[in-house]
């Protein structure tokens, strides 16, 4: 299985601590240890080797990516970050990471947000490796059930 972490946006979503520069997947929230983007990384590793983990990001990240990697301990490939040329949104995120995976052959991909808080990382992973052999026909997606409407990601 590979794994692509998506590690782009704005900045925005968590001012004044989230910047252009510095956006909330990197940020140690609430005395965290690690990053959001370090905790999706550690959980890529439960389901992927490190070979086989695919960074999607801008430019302007790209080093706050390596270093977050680095901090907690891993060597990782450079070639494995994928630079958008331009931002686009999540689908086209998406779309550059499946594509560059697929040129060196066909897997199953599971695709994470980079600055999301998921309690139990292996029990997530557990269930994404049981619900792995539906993928041969099918397109799974995981979620929160909602307890309201709302309009963002």
């Amino acid at each position: 299985m590979k794994t692509i972490i998506l590690a782009g946006g704005s900045g925005t979503r968590l001012w004044p601590l989230s910047r252009d520069r510095y956006p909330k997947q990197f940020i140690k929230i609430q005395g965290n240890e690690e990053s959001l983007f370090q905790e999706a990384f550690k959980r890529s590793l439960l389901l992927s080797s490190i070979d086989d983990i695919y960074v999607v990001t801008n430019e302007k990240y790209k080093f706050l990516v390596m270093g977050a990697i680095d901090e907690i301990g891993y060597n990782y490939k450079e070639e494995n970050i994928l630079v958008e040329p331009e931002a686009k949104n999540t689908l086209p995120a998406i779309y550059a990471g499946v594509n560059e995976i697929i040129k060196k052959g066909n897997d199953s991909i599971v695709v994470f947000p980079s600055d999301h808080m998921i309690a139990n990382g292996e029990e997530f992973a557990a269930i994404i490796k049981k619900s792995e052999a539906l993928t041969k026909d099918s397109i799974i997606t995981f979620g929160v059930k909602p307890d309201g409407p709302n309009t963002g990601y």
